[in-house]
């Protein structure tokens, strides 16, 4: 019976090289599955991150479209508040020019008043005097 020599000490380590090696491009291969998880995991979150912003903008379009619409009304509220100032002032003074006239109108109906009093005491004078 023939024994087998051990290989030679290059043999030997060159076959531990390829095992370590093979073992190497294993475990790499198992940390790239974990990192191309982890990776798709940031990818779906980067897309949820992606939808949210894009509902954003949109409720900001529509905020600020909301925000042009109350600006409108507000200065049309502005221009009809400018309207009835306008108006009210009118109104001052042709409630001033009434009370006015109105007041020379009482004056002359206390003129016409003493002058009828007037011809009334001179009407009973005459009378008086005829009598």
């Amino acid at each position: 019976m023939a024994t087998q020599k051990p290989p030679p000490l290059e043999e030997r380590v060159k076959r531990l090289e390829e095992a370590l090696q093979h073992k190497m491009d294993k475990t790499d291969g198992e940390d790239l599955e974990e990192r191309v998880v982890d990776l798709e995991e940031r990818v779906d979150d980067h897309e949820d991150v992606g939808e949210r912003v894009n509902d954003l903008e949109e409720k900001q379009e529509e905020i600020i479209e909301k925000t042009d619409d109350n600006e409108s009304r507000v200065s049309d509220v502005e221009n009809q508040a400018y309207d009835l100032e306008g108006w009210l002032a009118r109104g001052e003074n042709e409630h001033d020019d009434l009370s006015s006239r109105l007041n020379e109108h009482d004056s002359q109906i206390s003129e016409h008043d003493s002058q009828i009093s007037e011809l009334e005491s001179q009407g009973t004078d005459t009378e008086d005097n005829l009598s």
